[in-house]
């Protein structure tokens, strides 16, 4: 038996799949006239159990990135609890390079995913 003051068993949790994105977009649009910020809005759902983290980060498409997908890293990987919008202030972007916004989420197993 279980000993004086122990949890009742609790039940599993099963989900095979990881949360899903969609309607991922930058906050200001395709192009921004800002060079110290820039934000991102995504939705996001996992129909099995809860999103448990977002995050989000920016990368800028290095010269080379077409050829190898070397991104440059702007923004590490940004934690922003379970809100589906976040935006960055004073970076250092320069005018006519390419940003590469992702945002990543997971669920309360832990099951990951991520769009861009």
């Amino acid at each position: 038996g279980r000993g004086a003051g122990a949890s009742p068993p609790r039940p599993a949790v099963m989900d095979a799949t990881a949360p899903v994105f969609w309607n991922e977009r930058a906050a200001s649009g395709s192009h921004s006239p800002s060079l110290t910020s820039i934000g991102l809005e995504w939705s996001v759902a996992d129909t099995d159990t809860a999103v448990a983290a977002n995050a989000w980060r920016v990368d800028w498409e290095g010269e080379d990135a077409e050829d190898d997908g070397d991104d440059v890293p702007v923004m590490p990987w940004t934690h922003v609890g379970v809100a589906t919008t976040a935006a960055a202030q004073a970076l250092s972007l320069t005018h006519g390079r390419t940003y590469v916004l992702r945002a990543a989420s997971c669920n309360v197993l832990l099951q990951c995913a991520a769009a861009e």
